[in-house]
């Protein structure tokens, strides 16, 4: 595909910034050696590296993202089965993998050399556990998190620290449960469901209470009619589905509690052998 014809379909819809131009650099681009025009000028760079051949771009694209300081790269419909960065990238704000064939979410040593990683799409693979390490290091920067169409089967409760987080989508995974922990999370007052709208990339933060978002919870495993109520509400049913979980068993634990207390603990081992 030429260079133009990529650069035209992706002027749309590219993620913004602040300040300079908008400039896409494509492989068409970097082998006419073009791009070394935007060598320390001031423009927001996004590489666009998508429906490329493994072995095509891996050898270039970390050179080119620390001397254009690109701001997103694009790594979309290609056959990664692995993703590593060997460096610190400083500016590099989106990472967009979308359709490759990892296995594994991005480990500790990848996201610990993104320190200003906004947005991560890492939809359509076959990511099935999300590592504590690696959820820790970004949670005090993450803003948009895609991880829909994968095969998580579980939502840590690690994901409550995130303090930044506007848009979390896990839809068509294998998830039957979510962690109780999510009605304490301090974001999820103010989640909405589909349409909400997000503040612009680099927009300064006035607060939780002026955050808005989304949580896609649609084409999951949970148990009806819960799922089709996150189809249908989103994060709407969420307060529900939780009550409707867990307020048996925190019944049941209150009452063991007390008859533990009371020393009659062996009259409950029935329910908990």
């Amino acid at each position: 595909v030429h260079g133009a014809s990529i650069a035209s379909r992706g002027q749309h819809s590219e993620p913004s910034g602040a300040g300079g131009n908008k400039v896409i650099v494509t492989m068409e681009k970097i082998a006419k050696g073009q791009h070394k025009s935007y060598v320390g000028v001031n423009s927001i760079v996004t590489l666009r590296l998508d429906q490329r051949n493994q072995k095509e771009f891996m050898k270039c694209y970390q050179d080119v993202c620390m001397e254009l300081n690109v701001r997103h790269l694009i790594l979309s419909n290609n056959d990664i089965a692995t993703f590593q960065i060997y460096q610190t990238i400083e500016n590099l704000m989106t990472i967009n993998l979308r359709n490759n064939r990892l296995k594994d979410f991005l480990q500790e040593g990848v996201v610990s050399k993104l320190p200003h990683l906004e947005t991560l799409i890492m939809s359509e693979n076959l990511i099935s556990d999300l590592p504590a390490s690696s959820l820790t290091i970004l949670s005090n920067r993450l803003r948009k998190l895609d991880l829909s169409s994968n095969c998580l089967t579980s939502l840590p409760s690690l994901i409550t620290v995130f303090e930044h987080l506007v848009k979390l989508d896990v839809s068509k995974n294998q998830l039957s449960s979510l962690p109780p922990d999510l009605l304490r999370w301090k974001l999820v007052e103010n989640f909405h469901t589909s349409g909400a709208h997000f503040p612009a990339l680099g927009a300064k933060s006035h607060g939780h209470s002026s955050i808005s978002g989304e949580l896609l919870l649609r084409g999951n495993k949970f148990k009806e009619p819960h799922q089709r109520h996150f189809d249908s509400k989103g994060l709407g049913h969420l307060r529900d589905y939780i009550a409707h979980t867990y307020d048996s068993d925190n019944e049941l634990n209150q009452r063991y509690d007390h008859l533990s207390a009371s020393g009659l603990k062996s009259h409950m081992g029935g329910l908990y052998s």
